[in-house]
Order: C-alpha cells, then sequence, then structure tokens
C-alpha cells in the first residue's frame, strides 16, 4: 500500500464508553466538550497524515433512549461484562 497516494477508507464508530464514565464519575475528562476537542484532533491529525482518505464517522446512539428502555435493568454494567 501506498499512503501517500492509495485511497483509504477509515471508519469511525463513536461508542458510548466515554459517555457511560462521565454518568458515573461527572470527571470532566469525560465531558462533552472535551470528547469533541479529542474528536476534532483526531480527525486533523488524519488529514494532514493519511492523504487521500475518506473518513465515515458513525455517531452514537441517543442515550436518552437507552435510559429509558434500561432504567430498571441497567445496561452498561452487563455490556462491558
Amino acid at each position: 500500500m501506498d499512503i501517500q497516494n492509495d485511497w483509504k477508507l477509515i471508519n469511525i464508530f463513536i461508542g458510548v464508553n466515554d459517555a457511560c464514565e462521565y454518568c458515573k464519575t461527572k470527571d470532566t475528562e469525560w465531558s462533552a466538550e472535551r470528547y469533541g476537542k479529542k474528536m476534532k484532533e483526531a480527525l486533523r491529525l488524519l488529514k494532514k497524515e493519511l492523504p487521500r482518505s475518506i473518513v465515515s464517522v458513525m455517531a452514537m446512539l441517543n442515550l436518552n433512549v437507552l435510559r429509558k428502555v434500561d432504567m430498571a435493568n441497567p445496561f452498561c454494567p452487563k455490556a462491558h461484562r
């Protein structure tokens, strides 16, 4: 593969692990603002270092819906086993 000249497809699937961590700790390290800043930083780095790339960012699910569905049976502890 020729990194400089070949086309590349990069898929970024945004998960809810960081959001779950924020819900547990309320630590600003996991805040939405910091999350957005880190995503922008990552995208800038990809643009700079991987020319001729298509980047697909898949958004996370709506956490409000998740909370309504699993209030009696929390999702995160089971999902992270």
